[in-house]
């Protein structure tokens, strides 16, 4: 029996580590996601704010608070008027992006066998559906994302037109577009 776990262990954590969601390259930064345009999507709205803010705490050293990082808040609407909501952080050590992860599971409140995608401080991730919203979210090292829409299918178009601006090369500052 020994054995068999001895096999089945690294089996199952290397199918785990595959199916791991996506994680931005060192050099993207949070705020490229201002620019963000994705076709049939329209920002309604956006703000800036930190891990700090949203995890209330108040953590001050040497007299100046200690913000951990940086989180994009994004409301998207389609045509319909049904919305996505995308919440992407860069924090500044892997603990907090696993706070956040924690804090957002707690109010998406998916299922239990979700704690099988999660490895402390490193990796986690979910997807949940309720009555009215699905919910998908993830952390990886210093990354978290969570993307919340009217369904599933809504969601996963919303995640891979995401990912697929993400990879882009070059992100066109639309302020620019006067001179």
């Amino acid at each position: 029996m020994k054995k068999i776990l001895w096999v089945l262990i690294p089996i199952g954590m290397l199918f785990f580590l595959t199916a791991c969601h996506f994680e931005p390259e060192e050099t993207y930064r949070i705020s490229n996601l201002i620019e963000m345009r994705i076709q049939p999507y329209t920002r309604t709205e956006f703000k800036m704010t930190t891990p700090a803010t949203v995890l209330n705490k108040e953590d001050i050293k040497d007299g100046a608070p200690l913000l951990y990082g940086t989180i994009y808040e994004a409301v998207y609407a389609l045509r319909d008027k049904r919305e996505i909501k995308l919440i992407a952080g860069s924090t500044d050590a892997n603990r907090i992006a696993d706070e956040l992860w924690r804090y957002y599971r707690k109010e998406d409140a998916p299922p239990f066998w979700t704690w099988v995608n999660y490895i402390p401080f490193f990796y986690g991730s979910y997807e949940t559906e309720g009555a009215t919203k699905f919910a998908m979210a993830w952390f990886s090292k210093k990354w978290i994302f969570r993307i919340v829409g009217p369904d599933e299918e809504t969601v996963q178009d919303f995640y891979k037109k995401m990912i697929a601006f993400i990879e882009k090369e070059e992100i066109f500052n639309g302020s620019i577009r006067e001179i």
